[in-house]
């Protein structure tokens, strides 16, 4: 484009009071870019673009090559992979904590923690009673075989509460 600017718009562009250009675009939810539809003079671009007329617009300035860099070894600390680890290394690696992240959100795995702590407890007071009638029932059937002992003359009624303690430690 060869834009024709305004005198004061000319000084601005000159004195790099603007430098960049800020596009506006439509694009999908999923990020392809549909349409742009104009550009915009800016001081700050939204987008990470070279300046006009600058030597940032020939292609990459070892400053940016060193953001790059950072930024993969960023990653790559991140990621707890090693600083030989590729590009690709490093997709893979986000890609896989994304799935996880996923997984993790899964309301089929999830319990919330009101629920969890309801069924604990009905499954604790459900085993206390369980327990308790095993007990009630293993101390009915001591005393009944000690009391069927003591009819048939094998143990004398005056030690029952000894025999009934024993019969309920070792039933056989």
């Amino acid at each position: 484009a060869k834009p024709e600017w305004t005198p004061a718009g000319g000084r601005k562009v000159a004195d790099k009071e603007y430098r960049y250009l800020s596009p506006a675009i439509r694009h999908t939810p999923t990020g392809e870019i549909v349409t742009l539809s104009s550009f915009a003079l800016t001081t700050q671009p939204a987008l990470d673009m070279p300046a006009l007329a600058s030597i940032e617009g020939r292609g990459k300035t070892s400053n940016q090559d060193q953001n790059s860099m950072s930024l993969l070894q960023r990653l790559r600390d991140a990621f707890g992979l090693p600083a030989t680890a590729t590009e690709d290394e490093v997709v893979t690696a986000a890609s896989t904590q994304v799935s996880l992240a996923r997984e993790a959100r899964d309301p089929a795995k999830f319990v919330p923690t009101a629920d969890l702590q309801t069924a604990l407890a009905r499954a604790t007071t459900a085993e206390t009673e369980l327990q308790t009638l095993k007990d009630g029932e293993a101390q009915k059937a001591a005393e009944a075989t000690v009391d069927a002992a003591i009819t048939a003359g094998k143990i004398a009624p005056a030690s029952r509460d000894h025999w009934v303690s024993l019969c309920r430690e070792k039933p056989e």
